[in-house]
């Protein structure tokens, strides 16, 4: 049972850097490390992993860290259903393919869904590569279509958009 488990949360870790988002190709390949103060699998009844305290996550080019990560997992716990990554900030950062520059991810909730490739950033979202920079309060990508949507809050805030002229060519 034990060896099990270990397997379902090494597949489980593995799943969470690669398919978070927009890692390298190459990230596939590497091994990985997971941290945190504390994990709780519960794969039998409820088909999920929560990881608190100091969570970080590393796998090639690919970081995660945040205070709670949680981990839903279909009813077989072999396909990871969403990936939500809380903190102040949760993070996640990557290089990509043919970018020279590491994309960087912040919000208090990253929420992830490998089988739509919808991310959702929520609270104080950041989204930087280099000096480009956009900021809301909440920022929706769609990382299959390459649509990113944003919005400001009830608070009158707006989004900003930071790009530089190099990359407006």
């Amino acid at each position: 049972m034990y060896r099990m488990t270990l397997q379902i949360l090494l597949l489980s870790a593995s799943l969470l850097l690669v398919s978070y988002a927009w890692a390298l190709q190459s990230d596939q390949s590497q091994g990985y490390i997971i941290r945190a103060d504390h994990s709780d699998i519960q794969f039998l009844k409820k088909h999920v992993t929560v990881l608190t305290g100091h969570v970080h996550a590393q796998q090639g080019s690919s970081e995660l860290a945040g205070d709670k990560v949680v981990l839903e997992l279909d009813k077989n716990n072999k396909t990871i259903l969403k990936i939500t990554n809380y903190g102040k900030p949760a993070t996640y950062s990557t290089l990509q393919e043919n970018q020279k520059e590491p994309l960087n991810v912040s919000a208090d909730t990253i929420e992830y869904t490998p089988a739509t490739g919808i991310m959702v950033l929520t609270n104080n979202a950041v989204v930087t590569q280099g000096n480009d920079v956009i900021k809301a309060a909440y920022i929706k990508y769609d990382v299959k279509k390459q649509i990113m949507i944003s919005d400001g809050n009830k608070n009158n805030s707006q989004t900003t958009i930071i790009l530089q002229p190099k990359d407006l060519n």
